[in-house]
């Protein structure tokens, strides 16, 4: 299940490129003269006619009007052009100017794949990787990759390149990275420097690691930033330096990466490569907490309970910790406990307090056995009882959820 959600997660940004970067091309076959143009396309010339649902679609040189664009699509598909029936997959895909039927659009672009168009094979292979429009195949998802990607489409090498990695397939890998990469794919950048710092298929070379991530990271991408980041805070590949640490990290932090937002974070609360800014610290770590990053959520817990860099709030760092406490994290399950057994945040309760500091001791936390002992000397026996069937019933509840 593991292969499946990863590569799922890999080809769900590539569901999201459908319709991207269209442009006006020009073609010999297409009048000069925009008069000319729409009497050529209703003479039926379908060069025209896919001009024409061009130039409706992405409103330039007219009007915008998508029914007009899946009109003149769908005409110029109809004769088997094969840029028409990509576009009008994407319109049926996106709802533009049709209702949007995933059925329709596989019909599309089918059509346009087996006439050899590579974009059209590749968001064919998507579809049958998700199953939408059909019913899901990830061999047929994979044929068809590979013929977009044999054909040199950048992105469905780069997903190949991955599926390969899935497999521990590092020599493939390598080679579609490779070529994605020459082709100026700058995520192919980043995992060729993964390759090299994992050591995957090639000698591990943090030189050489940070060699591909500088590369990616000089051209926006956040994960490489975030990885270079790294390398300079740990000395890896790059002398040591946290104040480039922090600027990398900083340059991915501000395009989201959630990772890079908590190591800025710490770093503004420690004071490492930057002045110690309690404002900074919070503004950095609240963005990742939001995010659904643990550690970040612990971190805003534990500067609530404390009020660090906050006013103390008790019931939002109740909140945090009863969060990460039901995901298992044994330090929040202990700081739970003791919140239950000192009324912070919620009223005092032995029983709950008991219940999570017992849960916090399986799951390896330190001290809290000790503490939950202490506790249990303020409790009655039934108490006791009450929280030990608490506890027990919270595992079994966990133990089926897995």
């Amino acid at each position: 299940m593991r292969k499946v959600h990863l590569i799922g997660l890999m080809t769900l940004v590539c569901m999201g490129c459908l319709g991207k970067g269209k442009t006006i091309p020009a073609y010999s076959q297409v009048p000069s003269n925009p008069v000319s143009v729409v009497e050529s396309a209703k003479l039926g010339n379908p060069e025209a006619q896919y001009y024409l649902g061009l130039v409706y679609e992405l409103g330039q040189e007219v009007p915008q009007n998508y029914s007009e664009a899946v009109r003149w699509y769908r005409l110029a598909a109809e004769q088997g052009h094969p840029e028409a029936q990509l576009g009008l997959g994407q319109m049926y895909y996106e709802g533009k100017g049709v209702i949007k039927d995933d059925r329709e659009a596989v019909y599309w672009y089918r059509k346009a794949a087996e006439q050899g168009l590579a974009n059209a094979q590749f968001y064919l292979s998507n579809f049958y990787w998700h199953g939408k429009g059909v019913p899901q195949d990830y061999i047929e998802s994979y044929r068809w990759r590979k013929l977009a990607a044999e054909q040199g489409h950048a992105k469905a090498q780069l997903v190949m390149g991955q599926w390969y990695l899935m497999f521990q397939d590092y020599s493939q890998a390598r080679e579609w990275f490779m070529k994605a990469a020459d082709q100026g794919e700058t995520s192919a950048l980043t995992c060729l420097g993964k390759l090299y710092f994992k050591g995957q298929g090639v000698s591990q070379d943090f030189g050489e690691a940070a060699r591909w991530y500088q590369l990616a990271a000089d051209q926006g991408d956040s994960v490489a930033q975030f990885y270079l980041g790294n390398m300079y805070f740990k000395g890896e590949g790059k002398p040591q330096d946290f104040l480039q640490a922090s600027l990398w990290y900083e340059l991915s932090a501000k395009q989201g990466h959630v990772e890079a937002q908590y190591n800025l974070g710490v770093m503004f609360r420690t004071a490492q490569g930057v002045v110690q800014n309690r404002a900074e610290s919070i503004k950095w770590t609240s963005l990742a907490a939001d995010q659904g990053f643990s550690p970040a959520q612990f971190t805003m817990a534990v500067n609530y309970k404390d009020g660090w860099g906050v006013p103390q709030n008790y019931t939002k760092a109740f909140h945090l910790f009863q969060v990460l406490a039901e995901k298992g994290n044994a330090l929040a399950q202990a700081n739970l406990g003791l919140m239950y057994a000192l009324g912070q945040g919620i009223e005092n309760d032995f029983v709950k307090a008991h219940m999570w500091l017992n849960l916090s001791g399986a799951e390896g936390g330190k001290n809290t056995l000790e503490t939950r002992d202490i506790i249990a000397e303020e409790m009655t026996p039934e108490q006791i009882a009450e929280a030990q069937r608490l506890a027990g019933e919270w595992m079994a509840q966990r133990a089926e959820m897995k």
